[in-house]
């Protein structure tokens, strides 16, 4: 890996759209609960219907979640995951409340989201501009 900025953002970025859930989870994230979906906070109460596309669990509706599977993300039927942008460890997109599960230092892989300068968690403590995703909390470069 290089200590550009431009080539680790756009790393990145490949990274957010391919660690999306390639297939629907079932309950088995380490964010998500017991079938306990409603305990986690809603990120959001979007309009995007079943099948529309997606970046975040906030554009959809509140019954739907955002599932990627080979870089295309749509609203699909299925429960929210409930980690912390910036702070809890992710398996895929279904353990985040935004849909969104990246790299952090070490390999390990942490949920991320939207974010303004100063609102990134200790595991991902970058706010960065990313292609076709907006600004999301990222790793520091190594």
């Amino acid at each position: 890996m290089t200590r550009v900025a431009a080539p680790l953002l756009a790393l990145v970025a490949v990274v957010a759209l391919t660690a999306c859930p390639s297939s629907p989870s079932e309950g088995e994230g380490e964010g998500e609960g017991e079938g306990e979906g409603d305990a986690c906070p809603i990120d959001g109460e979007g309009v995007l219907s079943l099948g529309e596309a997606c970046t975040f669990n906030a554009d959809c509706a509140r019954d739907l979640r955002c599932g990627c599977e080979d870089g295309a993300c749509v609203c699909e039927a299925g429960v929210r995951g409930c980690g912390a942008s910036g702070v809890d460890a992710c398996v895929d997109g279904n353990d985040c409340i935004t849909a969104l599960c990246v790299e952090g230092a070490g390999g390990a892989y942490f949920c991320s989201g939207p974010c303004d300068d100063d609102d990134c968690g200790p595991a991902l403590p970058v706010c960065a501009d990313i292609a076709f995703v907006g600004r999301i909390c990222i790793r520091e470069a190594p």
